[in-house]
Parts: structure tokens; sequence; C-alpha cells
């Protein structure tokens, strides 16, 4: 939603840390896929789903190139990408508090931001189903 105020250089790394998060509980879910697909669009990048980077570079070059908004921005969207298989493993909360780390956002504000991309899956979900005429 937010992913076209990245640079066209951070729009690259980012797709790098979205295929590791999606792959960090060693399972890359078709919705993971799919997600990643629409970023790809959003970007206005060629979708990829090989890392193409070293993973520890990418994130210390996007936390200093990057905004406290952009960085925030970047851990909202893979948030999303961790949550849409309808899973939180210990793997990926250790790569997103990672992360979180080396962006200066504090864990307890990634769990925060956990919860709001939860919720609104939860939203996306009710509407899905008053879509479909079921009692909401």
């Amino acid at each position: 939603m937010f992913l076209q105020e990245l640079k066209m250089e951070q729009r690259d790394l980012f797709l790098d840390l979205c295929i590791a998060v999606s792959s960090s509980d060693n399972e890359f879910s078709n919705s993971e896929k799919g997600l990643i697909k629409q970023l790809c669009a959003e970007m206005m990048i060629k979708e990829r789903y090989q890392i193409i980077s070293e993973i520890d570079k990418t994130i210390d070059k996007l936390a200093e190139m990057s905004t406290q908004k952009e960085k925030r921005i970047m851990l909202i969207e893979l948030a999303g990408i961790i949550l849409v298989d309808g899973k939180y493993v210990e793997e990926e909360k250790e790569f997103i508090d990672k992360i979180g780390e080396k962006f200066s956002v504090p864990s307890d504000d990634i769990e925060k931001m956990m919860k709001i991309v939860l919720e609104l899956y939860g939203v996306y979900g009710k509407i899905g189903a008053y879509l479909n005429g079921e009692t909401v």
C-alpha cells in the first residue's frame, strides 16, 4: 500500500527481504508467493523468487539509506508476508526482530505492528464473508 514511497534502489533490496522472510520457516507458500507478486506490481519491479544479495548486507544497506518511515513501511509489508499463510513461527519472529533491531525499531513496536496486520487480515476475512453473503 505504501511501497511507492520507496526509492527504486530500495525496492529491489526490499524484495530480497520479502523472499528471505517467506522462506525463513523453510516453507515458501503459494500465499506468500502471491503476495510477493502483488508487492512487485505495486513497486513496479520485475517479480522474482530468488534472493540476489547477501541478506545481512541488504538489511544493513537498507538501514543506512532509509528514513524511519520507509523502514516502518518495509516492516509492515514484511509482517503481511509473514502472516499471509496463517502462521507466525519462531524463525519468522526472529527474522523480523533482527530487521527491526537493525532498523532501530523496538521489539514492542514490532509486536504492535504484527497485531495491527493480524487485525487487518481479520477485517479482510469479514469483508470476504460479507461479499459471499455470510453472516458477519
